[in-house]
């Protein structure tokens, strides 16, 4: 029988968003790297605000966004687990305007998150 997936347990799954060529999350934020699940020896990296961050170009762009994500089979457990659509679902109102204060950037990200919740399926079998 089908139950549905909370927005907790939709965090912690590797993420299934079908991008298509937009990479506003490549170019909104920092990416902050788990030194538990992420092997750093395979990154550029550097220290924020006291944790491991991925690199970016001058423009903001992630260093390894070239045409599309140049080491994705092999991207950061932030990277695989990130979907914009469980973020705009699980961020209020009132908060995604303080954030966008902060960073308009993430507007892209916002709305690809909204443009795409038709596609997030939130049902699992139950064993």
């Amino acid at each position: 029988m089908a139950r549905t997936i909370s927005i907790r347990e939709l965090k912690e799954r590797e993420s299934d968003v079908p991008c298509g060529s937009c990479f506003a999350c490549c170019v909104s934020d920092l990416v902050f790297l788990d030194p538990a699940a992420d092997d750093l020896s395979l990154y550029r990296w550097h220290n924020e605000f006291g944790s491991p961050v991925l690199d970016r170009k001058a423009n903001g762009e992630c260093v390894y966004l070239d045409g599309g994500c140049t080491i994705y089979d092999a991207r950061p457990i932030a990277c695989r687990r990130f979907d914009c659509r469980v973020w705009y679902l699980s961020t209020p109102k009132a908060k995604r305007k303080a954030l966008l204060k902060g960073n308009a950037s993430l507007k892209a990200v916002f709305r690809q998150g909204e443009r795409l919740l038709g596609t997030l399926d939130r049902k699992s079998e139950s064993t």
